[in-house]
Order: structure tokens, then sequence, then C-alpha cells
């Protein structure tokens, strides 16, 4: 039996989460989570996290085999051995050229690992980094977004409504790192886009510096609990 029609194949109660590959990055994302292919050719900035646990960049990625028939570990960035922690001093507070994804079988699950393949800028290196699509774990700042979002946020102003509930907006001074309060709707405007400096976040993370009644804060791009203008 045979036949010339081509007709489409349906699954029954087949979920559809809504997602669509991107074909173009427009550097309104830090975090592209499954549409790794758009950072190739893109830089990357690996902020100072002295308090954190730094993320591994190797210089290889594939389990190679050594004489004995014994996997070897991927070997951390310059390291001189395969146990030894990150070298924070070579990594941290660097950039980094993507200049390709890599996808290869996982070693020890029924699952396929992505990497990124980087020039590390300074050294002319390459190395690897582990890539994970969960937004919150990845640790670099795409350069591309941070420039973008200098240019839409700052000297706009924003409404401090509703912070978790509270009346009082719990924030920190700058560059003091003074804990402070801003009355509820407020507003406040954008001065400047930075890292924040460990001794007022451990996390490094990307900030905004506002002004408000002539003083200067500092608050996380992710904050939430206000209203842009």
């Amino acid at each position: 039996f045979s036949s010339n029609c081509l007709a489409q194949i349906k699954i029954s109660n087949k979920k559809d989460d809504g997602w669509k590959p991107k074909e173009k990055y427009d550097s309104l994302e830090n975090n592209l989570e499954r549409d790794i292919h758009l950072y190739i050719g893109q830089t990357l900035y690996l902020p100072p996290c002295p308090t954190l646990s730094p993320p591994k960049l190797f210089d290889y990625y594939e389990n190679y085999i050594d004489s004995l028939g014994y996997k070897r570990r991927p070997k951390l960035y310059k390291t001189t051995s395969e146990y030894q922690s990150v070298n924070v001093e070579a990594t941290l507070d660097k950039y980094y050229k993507v200049l390709d994804t890599v996808a290869k079988k996982s070693e020890y699950f029924e699952s396929i690992d992505f990497y990124l393949k980087l020039l590390h800028i300074e050294s002319n290196d390459t190395v690897y980094y582990t890539y994970d699509n969960i937004g919150f774990q990845f640790p670099f700042i795409t350069v591309g977004y941070y420039e973008k979002l200098k240019q839409r946020k700052i000297g706009k102003y924003f409404t401090v409504t509703n912070f978790q509930g509270m009346k009082l907006w719990h924030t920190e001074k700058y560059p003091s790192g003074e804990l402070s309060t801003i009355p509820r709707y407020s507003k406040v405007k954008c001065i400047d886009v930075v890292v924040a400096d460990e001794s007022i976040d451990d996390f490094c993370s990307l900030s905004y510096i506002i002004e408000w009644n002539g003083q200067k804060y500092i608050t996380p791009v992710s904050i939430e609990g206000i209203r842009y203008e």
C-alpha cells in the first residue's frame, strides 16, 4: 500500500510552551535562555563577584581518555590541577567574545550539554563555559544589552509603586552603601547604569543609579515594584 498524499500526524494532548526561536538578537535581554545561538558574535563581561562561587571556565570540554583508559575531567582555565578551584584573577572582571556554541551528549544523563565557546579577549585564549538556560544562573553581562539599557533608561523617570506591600522602599545610598528608604509613589530619575561594587551588593548586580531629593541611590535593574514613565 502506498500513497502520494502527505498528511501531518497529530499528537494527542501535545503541550505547546509557546517558545519560538528568535532569528536576531535585539539587545533587550541579557540572558537568552534557549536562544543560545544568538550569543554568537556578542561580547560578554564577567563581573567580579568574590563572595560567590565563580563560574567554571574550561580549557576544553571533551572527556578525553588518558593512556590508562580513564576519562579525565575538563581542565579549569589557568589552573594546574583538574581538582583546583577557579582562577579568579584570570577569569573575573574580563571580557569574552562568543565564537560559537557547542552541543555534546551528556556523559551522565540522557541529554545534551551546551557550551559557549569563548575568546578571552585579554589573553586571546579559547575557553568554554557550560551553559545553563536558567536565567538567574547566567553570570555574564551581555555588552550589547548593557549599552542599550543605558540608552533606554538614563535620564528617564520611574515611580516607586508597591515594593512587597511596604510603604517605604528600602534601598542603599550611593556610593556609601548606607541603608536608606524612599517613600512609596516617589518619582526618581535614573542617572546611570553600573555593576554594583561587592561592598554594596554581594552579587555584583547590574544596577541603576537613581536620584531623589538631591541624593543618589543604587538599586538592582531587576527590582520589582516600580513603574517606568
